[in-house]
Order: structure tokens, then sequence, then C-alpha cells
């Protein structure tokens, strides 16, 4: 489920990517009981790290692929962790039914590119929610091509930049 083939990466790439990113989130928010998304969960990273940090949260863990999800599924079910849920859903079809408006918070880390994300994340989110996408290098060009989306659906109170480790 992930290029990392061994524990050292994968906790370089995606573990510490996780934490850094529960960092970006206002402390008083974080301490609240909210409930979150990760859509693209793939190998539960950040959903179930964030799951483990926030264990006031209840996240869900969305992703389209079957086995993604029984992957998921298991690991939560084997490691004992009730406050997250899987949702084996297209985000397309997701956000037009009972998950509308429904989160306060969504984390859309490897779903694609910046437009993309929020045409498919932010109609979960209530109004007034967090949307976190992380992206590399390039962020500012992708901000840039995603003025349209923002148009439509969100503001940007604000970016924030953070190094990652990528060996």
């Amino acid at each position: 489920l992930t290029s990392a083939r061994d524990l050292e990466t994968f906790g370089e790439r995606h573990i510490k990517d996780a934490v850094t990113m529960a960092g970006l989130i206002d402390p008083e928010l974080a301490q609240k009981p909210l409930k979150a998304i990760d859509v693209g969960s793939g190998n539960g990273v950040p959903g179930i790290v964030l799951a483990i940090l926030f264990p006031h949260w209840h996240i869900d863990l969305m992703d389209s692929n079957n086995r993604k999800c029984l992957f998921l599924d298991t690991f939560l079910t084997s490691n004992a962790i009730q406050n997250a849920n899987v949702l084996c859903d297209r985000a397309e079809y997701a956000d037009r039914r009972e998950r509308r408006q429904h989160y306060d918070i969504g984390f859309a880390r490897a779903l694609g590119k910046m437009p993309t994300a929020m045409e498919l994340v932010t109609p979960m989110l209530k109004t007034g929610g967090t949307l976190i996408v992380p992206h590399g290098t390039t962020w500012e060009e992708t901000l840039k091509a995603s003025q349209k989306a923002m148009l439509f659906s969100a503001y940007l109170p604000k970016s924030a930049g953070y190094p990652l480790n990528r060996s």
C-alpha cells in the first residue's frame, strides 16, 4: 500500500508527515471532539495517525479501493482503534448523500491536485470547516491554479510550509 519498504522510511515519509500536519491544526480547535475525514486514505495516513493522536475525534477513512479498505478495517480492528471508521466509497458520490457538510476538518493527502481535492472534499465540510491538502515544493503554483476552485468552495486564511526528510 506504500512505496516505503522499511519501517524507517515509512516513519519518515508518512508518520512524521501526519504528525507535522497535526501540528498545523489550531491547538484550541484540536482539543474539541471533532469529526474529521481522510479522503483517499489509502494506507491510512494521515487518518490513522490522527485517530491515535486525537482519541476524542471521530475520523472517517475514505477510499474507493476495496483492497485498501479491507486493509484499513483490519488494521483498525487489530489495533483496537475505535474512533476511526472505514468508508469504502468514492468522494464524488459521498458528498451528495449523508456526508454533505458533515465534517469539521478534512484531509486530502494523496487525493490529487489541490483543485480536485477542494472540489471533492469541501462539500463534506461544515461551514467554517478546515481542509488540509499537503503539497510538495510546487505548492505556490498549485495554489494559484486553485483560485477558481476557491471562489466556489473555500477561502484560504493561511498556508503553511513544512520540511520533510525524504530519505
